[in-house]
């Protein structure tokens, strides 16, 4: 075949040729990975190194030169007391792999196993176990059983250790993968003359570009694209931009009328071509039960993927903070806050803080999306001592995103109806940029869990809490001012 050629460059050029052709010879065109998104890659592969576990007696190939690791891999499987393998090196016909876990089975016969942190199957998931098998049925090792391990959502940490057995689901995608090697090998054809090309395949941006994951040449690949190019605007369906791009309509300006358009975009063509906000008639109708007096609150949660708090599970969402801006009869606001220390399960205090705050009011309570619904639900399921008190609290939730994105748009939302968007375009000189350590909710998540985790000095935990304090309470500040500004706007 030529050119050695990676996995992930397989897997790139799966969801896109240009963007494994980018990967190769324009790398510098690629976004960075944002500091919250790189801590979440890194989680990923603590969850894959904490999978060695089920696997007593395996041996590690860790010679990062991949000559190196080829020749202790095959002395590995040479040697029949080696019970398992973690990233053996093998090369077939051109295509490298580094497999998570090869496991000895009887009669010399080997099983594949892939660790990935998630809690689902995904496709991708079966396209990366059908390269591996590709390459290790062609290096002449037969492969009896293909298992995808990951993290087990139905297991609850009981404290103390964590049992790593019941932690991890093994889960055989033998018959899928196998049923996936021969399209993934015939793609994988075409793959070296799209690599040596001298310039990048000319492939149009579409939603392909994030699934399974979003690109990260897209702002690369967009930074042509004209202000009223419709995949600007976020959350479009891919069957409805295709239809769309069917009829020759990429751009906003290309639709003639609103029949048969989403409300949305047609709410973002005006807006453009007015150069300000459009809202809908009926937005005071949307506003007259929030009040004031009214609140705004926000919450900040972290997901471990290894549960730390007794009766928690992968993943499950943990509150630590929470924000609550209240306005009264006469525009008078107040703020309440709460943040966990960390180090124990912070749902308790977190939850009855809370109530101890709204419990002797029946007003309104503006959030952002159903997120704090959902929490406020969690909660409920875990604290049942508590659960009439919170569900009283979560039926008097009101959600101004539903609001705007049905009635109002102004050209500086870019297409994206986030709070960090919206607020700052509707209320001048309104923003975020001003904060220290802490942008966003990723950010938040990231270091928070690094408190909890002992992973800081005092003083810079003193830094991080003032940060995370201030973050929150911008979000419930964006929010009141986001209020104001809708009401104004219905006027």
């Amino acid at each position: 075949m030529g050119d050695v050629i990676t996995k992930t460059q397989i897997l790139a050029a799966l969801q896109c040729p240009r963007r494994a052709w980018l990967a190769l010879h324009d790398p510098a065109h690629a976004t960075p990975l944002a500091p919250s998104r790189q801590a979440l890659r890194d989680a990923g592969r603590n969850v894959g190194r904490l999978a060695h576990a089920l696997f007593p007696g395996a041996v590690l190939v860790d010679e990062p030169d991949f000559a190196a690791a080829r020749v202790h891999t095959a002395a590995l499987l040479a040697e029949s007391t080696v019970p398992a393998i973690f990233e053996a090196a093998i090369e077939h016909d051109g295509v490298t792999i580094r497999a998570d876990i090869l496991e000895r089975l009887p009669g010399g016969a080997w099983g594949l196993r892939e660790v990935k942190s998630g809690t689902r199957v995904r496709d991708v998931h079966l396209d990366d176990l059908a390269i591996q098998r590709h390459v290790l049925a062609g290096a002449g090792l037969t492969i009896a059983s293909i298992e995808l391990i990951q993290l087990d959502p139905d297991y609850e940490h009981a404290g103390g250790e964590v049992d790593w057995a019941r932690l991890f689901a093994r889960r055989d995608v033998t018959a899928a993968v196998e049923t996936r090697v021969p399209e993934v090998v015939g793609r994988l054809e075409a793959l070296p003359a799209t690599l040596a090309r001298v310039a990048a395949p000319a492939i149009e941006p579409s939603p392909h570009c994030s699934t399974p994951y979003r690109c990260e040449f897209w702002e690369y690949c967009t930074r042509d694209q004209p202000p009223d190019w419709i995949l600007h605007l976020r959350y479009m369906p891919p069957d409805r931009w295709a239809e769309l791009r069917a009829a020759g309509t990429t751009r906003l300006r290309d639709l003639a009328s609103a029949d048969g358009v989403p409300m949305v975009l047609w709410r973002a063509r005006q807006a453009l071509d007015s150069g300000r906000e459009i809202v809908s008639a009926d937005l005071a109708t949307a506003l007259a039960d929030l009040g004031p007096p009214v609140d705004y609150l926000d919450f900040e949660t972290i997901s471990p993927a290894v549960p730390r708090y007794p009766g928690t599970r992968p993943y499950r969402r943990i509150p630590f903070q929470w924000s609550l801006h209240r306005r009264d009869d006469a525009g008078t606001h107040t703020h309440h806050e709460f943040l966990a220390d960390g180090r124990d399960d912070p749902r308790r205090a977190f939850a009855e803080t809370l109530l101890a705050c709204t419990r002797d009011s029946a007003r309104p309570i503006l959030v952002y999306s159903d997120f704090e619904s959902e929490v406020l639900a969690e909660l409920a399921l875990a604290l049942p001592d508590l659960a009439s008190d919170l569900e009283a609290v979560r039926v008097r939730l009101r959600d101004l995103l539903v609001i705007v994105r049905a009635h109002v748009y102004h050209p500086r939302f870019h297409g994206s109806f986030s709070l960090k968007m919206v607020a700052p375009a509707l209320v001048p000189g309104f923003g975020y940029d001003d904060l220290a350590a802490i942008h966003d909710g990723a950010d938040a998540t990231v270091q928070f869990a690094r408190i909890a985790a002992d992973e800081c000095s005092s003083e810079e935990e003193t830094r991080l809490r003032a940060a995370l304090r201030a973050y929150c309470a911008r979000d419930t500040e964006a929010l009141l001012r986001l209020h104001d500004a809708l009401r104004a706007l219905a006027v």
